[in-house]
C-alpha cells in the first residue's frame, strides 16, 4: 500500500471516530450532566387501576389521542371514537403508574433536542384520582435489558433515565389502540344467525341445545357447522381500518350497494330484562339485539381483503377473504345430514326394526342396557353404543323437503325399516321412517315432524339389521380376581385333567391331580387361570334347545373352574361350559343356560399347552452311551467310545460324530407346542402304536425310547416317552431335526 492511500484511509478513519462521538454524545447524558438518584416510582400513590383518562399528543402526528375508561372498560374519543384495544389501552396506564426514574441528567441547550424533548416524542397527560399528570416522553437508549427512556415532568430543568422502552407505548399509530375485533358478543350470545345473498336468505335458530334451519326450509341444522359459522361471524378482526365517518351506502369503490353477503345476528335475550318488560306490559313482543356485517367488494387486485362494516358503526374496516369464505355457507352444507336425530350419551329407549329384525332396549337405572323385546335379557353396553354409533352415522345423500310422509313411491306406507328412540328427558318417543323406492331401490328416510326425505344408502340401512342375540351381554362369568380360582378342570379326547391351586409356605404353586400327579409350572397355569377369569362369548348363535344343530348334544370338551369367594368364608362358586368344534368354529353353552354362542378357539388350545415343569423328553445326554434310531430308511444302534461313536449294526459305516451329538442335543431340547394326552391308554389313536421314527437312549441310570408318528395335527406329528402315556405334538420344525436318513450320520471323506 502506498502512502497517499495510507494517508486517505486514516483521514476517513479520523471523521468517522468524530461523528460517532458526536453522535454518542449527543444521545447519551455527560458524566458532569448526571445526578445518581435512588431507584424509584415517579408517581408511588398511583397504580394503573386508578388511571381514567390518557391523552396523547405526537410529535410525528397531529392527531391527538384520546382514551377514557368507563366501567372498567377502555374507549378511544379521539382521534375518532370507537372501542379501545383492552392490552394496548391497559399497558399503556401501567407503564405510567409504575414509571421508575433511576437517574436524573440536568437540561440543557446542548442535550435537550438529542434527548429528543425539544420537542418531545410525545406528550401525555392522564387523569387519576381526579388529578392530572403529565409528562413528555423523549428518545429511547441504551441495548437489551438496559433500554431506558428520556421522561420530563412539566417545565422540570431534568430529565429521568426511565426503564425500558415507553415509546412504543405512546407513539404506536392510531390504529394500535382500536378494537379490531368487529363485534363484542361471543358465540354464546348468538341465538340466530342469517346470510343473506341478494333476495336469498337462509336462517338458523338456537333451539335449546340445538340448532334448527328455519329459511328457506323448515328442518334440522349441523350444530357443529352452525357453530363454527357463528365463531366465524363473532371472532372477525378488522385488518385495517379505512374510513370513519362517511362511508356512504352507494359508493362503489366499497360495494356495499350490492354486497356480497350480509350476516345478522341475534343476541339472545336477557332473562332478567325479559321479566321486567313482561311486567310492564304483557302484550310487549321482546325485541331481540341484532347486529349486521355487510361484506362488499374487494381491497386488492389480490382478493385476499374484503371490505365490511357493521351496523351502528360508521367505519370501514377491510377483514381477510379467507374469513369472508369460513362464512359463506350454503343450505346444504348447514343442514343436518344426520338420517336419525339421535344422541350418543342421551338415548335411554330404542327401538330397531330393520326388514322383519326387530329389537328394544333400555338403559336402565345403574347405567346398564338391557333388551325388553322380543324378551328380557341382559346387554352388552357396547354393543348398544354400537349400534347408535352406525345410527348416528346413517347420513343423507340427497334431501327432498316436499315429501309426501305417506309417499308409496318412497315405500313410506311399508316401511322397510323404523328407528324409535327416547333421550334423557324426552316427553316422547322419536320415530324415523325408512322406506325403499320402488323404482330404484334407494333408501329413503323420513325425517320426524317434517316432511323432508333423506336418500340413505340401503346398504347402510341393511347394516343396521340386529336381533335381541345381537345385544345379549358377552360375559358368561367374572371371577373379579384371578388369586380367586381355586382349582381347574377339563374333560377333552375321553381325558379328564384336573389342576389344582395350592399355597405351600405362603408362595401359589399349582399342581396336577389327575389324570396324574405333578407339579406344573405357576407362570404357565398363570396365563391360562388369567383367561378363565372373564370367559365372554363372541357372538350368539341360537336359543339352548337349538343346541344340537351346533353338537351340544354331546359336547367335546366340558370345562369346570372353581372360585373361592372374595370374602375367604370358604364358599365356592362352580362355573361349567360345554364346547364343540363343528366347521372350523366352536360353538359353547352353560349347562342349563338359556343361549347358544360362538366361543374363542384360542381358550381350547390355551388347555392343550404344556404346563409341566419338566420337559417331556429331557435327559443328560453326557450320561448316553448308547443310541438307537430306526425310522423309514434307517436302523443304526450306535456305541459311544470315549468322545466318538461307532455303530454296531452295520459294517464300514464310518460315523460322524458331530451329528450323533446334535441329534442327542435335539431329541433332549425338543419342545411340545400341544399335549395331546396326559395317561394315553391306546397309543394306537395317534398312530404311535407302530411309530414311524423310534429313538431310544441307554445311560447310566438311563433308558429312554422317543417315539414320533408319521400323523398329527396340522403339520406336526404325535410323540411320545414310551410308557409314559403322555402324548405331545412336535411341529415340523422340531421333527424335521430329528428325522434325518442314514446318509446324515456318515462321516464324509
Amino acid at each position: 500500500m502506498n502512502f497517499r492511500t495510507t494517508l486517505m484511509l486514516a483521514v476517513l478513519a479520523a471523521a468517522a471516530a468524530v461523528v460517532i462521538v458526536i453522535l454518542h454524545r449527543g444521545g447519551e447524558p455527560r458524566k458532569d450532566d448526571e445526578v445518581t438518584l435512588t431507584t424509584r416510582r415517579v408517581f408511588p400513590d398511583l397504580s394503573d387501576g386508578d388511571i381514567m383518562r390518557i391523552e396523547i399528543e405526537r410529535r410525528d402526528t397531529a392527531d391527538k389521542l384520546v382514551l377514557e375508561k368507563h366501567d372498567g372498560t377502555w374507549r378511544l374519543l379521539e382521534p375518532v371514537e370507537a372501542r379501545a384495544e383492552w392490552r394496548q389501552a391497559g399497558a399503556a396506564a401501567t407503564e405510567l403508574a409504575n414509571l421508575n426514574r433511576g437517574r436524573e441528567v440536568a437540561l440543557s441547550m446542548a442535550n435537550v433536542q438529542g434527548f429528543g424533548l425539544a420537542p418531545p416524542v410525545a406528550r401525555v397527560r392522564f387523569t387519576a384520582k381526579d388529578k392530572v399528570h403529565e409528562i413528555e416522553i423523549g428518545s429511547e437508549g441504551g441495548f437489551g435489558n438496559d433500554r431506558f427512556t428520556y421522561v420530563r415532568l412539566p417545565k422540570a430543568e431534568t430529565a429521568y433515565l426511565a426503564k425500558g422502552a415507553l415509546g412504543s407505548h405512546f407513539t404506536a399509530e392510531t390504529a394500535e389502540y382500536r378494537d379490531k375485533k368487529l363485534i363484542t358478543w361471543g358465540p354464546f350470545d348468538v341465538a340466530a344467525v342469517s346470510l343473506a345473498r341478494g333476495e336469498d336468505i337462509l336462517r338458523a335458530e338456537r333451539l335449546g341445545p340445538s340448532w334448527v334451519i328455519s329459511r328457506p326450509v323448515s328442518t334440522r341444522a349441523d350444530g357443529e357447522e352452525i357453530r363454527d359459522l357463528v365463531g366465524a361471524a363473532t371472532g372477525l378482526k378488522a385488518e385495517t381500518f379505512v374510513a370513519d365517518g362517511t362511508a356512504p351506502e352507494g359508493a362503489p369503490r366499497y360495494g356495499f350497494a350490492a354486497p356480497r353477503l350480509v350476516v345478522t345476528l341475534e343476541k339472545k335475550l336477557d332473562e332478567g330484562a325479559l321479566e321486567k318488560e313482561e311486567a310492564e306490559d304483557v302484550t310487549a313482543e321482546p325485541k331481540p339485539e341484532t347486529v349486521t356485517i355487510t361484506i362488499g367488494g374487494y381491497e386488492n387486485l389480490e382478493k385476499s381483503r374484503a371490505y365490511a362494516r357493521v351496523s351502528g358503526s360508521p367505519t370501514v374496516v377491510t377483514i381477510d377473504e379467507q374469513k369472508v369464505r369460513d362464512l359463506d355457507k350454503d343450505l346444504a352444507a348447514l343442514r343436518d345430514t344426520h338420517a336419525v336425530p339421535i344422541g350418543a350419551g342421551a338415548v335411554t329407549y330404542l327401538a330397531i326394526d330393520v326388514a322383519g329384525a326387530a329389537v328394544a332396549v333400555e338403559k336402565l337405572g345403574d347405567g346398564r342396557w338391557q333388551t325388553v323385546a322380543p324378551q328380557k335379557a341382559p346387554a352388552e353396553t357396547s354393543e348398544v353404543d354400537d349400534l347408535i354409533d352406525r345410527i348416528r352415522e346413517l347420513k343423507v345423500k340427497e334431501f327432498d323437503d316436499g315429501a309426501d310422509p305417506a309417499s308409496e313411491t318412497y315405500g313410506f306406507a311399508k316401511p322397510y325399516a323404523t328407528i324409535t328412540f327416547r333421550h334423557e328427558g324426552d316427553a316422547s318417543d322419536t320415530t324415523v321412517v325408512v322406506g325403499r323406492d320402488t323404482e330404484t331401490g334407494h333408501a329413503w328416510a323420513l325425517l320426524p315432524g317434517t316432511t323432508t326425505a333423506g336418500r340413505v344408502e340401503a346398504e347402510d340401512v341393511r347394516k343396521l339389521q340386529t336381533t335381541w342375540l345381537d345385544l345379549h351381554r358377552r360375559s358368561v362369568w367374572e371371577i373379579p380376581d384371578v388369586g380367586q380360582i381355586a382349582s381347574i378342570a377339563w374333560t377333552r379326547r375321553g381325558e379328564t385333567v384336573r389342576i389344582v391351586r395350592e399355597t405351600p409356605g405362603g408362595e401359589v404353586a399349582w399342581k396336577m391331580t389327575s389324570p396324574v400327579e405333578e407339579p406344573l409350572d405357576a407362570e404357565k397355569v398363570d396365563k391360562l387361570a388369567d383367561m378363565l377369569r372373564e370367559v365372554e362369548a363372541e357372538k350368539f348363535l341360537a336359543p339352548a334347545s337349538e343346541r344340537a344343530a351346533y353338537g351340544l348334544d354331546k359336547p367335546e370338551v366340558a370345562l369346570t373352574v372353581t372360585a373361592r369367594t372374595s370374602e375367604g368364608d370358604g364358599e365356592e362358586t362352580v362355573h361349567v361350559l360345554q364346547v364343540a368344534e363343528k366347521d372350523g368354529k366352536c360353538a359353547a353353552m352353560a349347562p342349563g343356560g338359556a343361549l347358544v354362542f360362538e366361543f374363542g378357539k384360542d381358550l381350547l388350545d390355551k388347555l392343550d399347552e404344556p404346563m409341566s415343569k419338566e420337559s417331556w423328553g429331557e435327559f443328560d445326554t453326557d450320561r448316553v452311551h448308547r443310541l438307537e434310531i430306526t425310522g423309514p430308511g434307517i436302523d443304526l444302534d450306535f456305541n459311544r467310545v470315549g468322545k466318538e461313536w461307532a455303530v454296531d449294526n452295520v459294517p464300514d459305516f464310518p460315523v460322524d460324530s458331530m451329528r450323533v451329538r446334535w441329534l442327542l442335543g435335539d431329541l433332549s431340547d425338543a419342545k411340545p407346542s400341544k399335549v395331546a394326552a396326559y395317561a394315553a391308554t391306546d397309543l394306537a389313536a395317534y398312530g404311535l402304536d407302530k411309530p414311524q421314527w423310534r429313538f431310544r437312549v441307554k445311560g447310566l441310570g438311563l433308558d429312554r425310547a422317543v417315539l414320533i408318528s408319521a400323523t398329527g395335527p396340522g403339520s406336526g406329528s404325535y410323540a411320545a416317552v414310551e410308557g409314559s402315556g403322555r402324548v405331545i405334538v412336535l411341529d415340523s420344525s422340531n421333527v424335521s431335526r430329528l428325522t434325518k436318513d442314514k446318509s446324515h450320520y456318515r462321516k464324509k471323506d
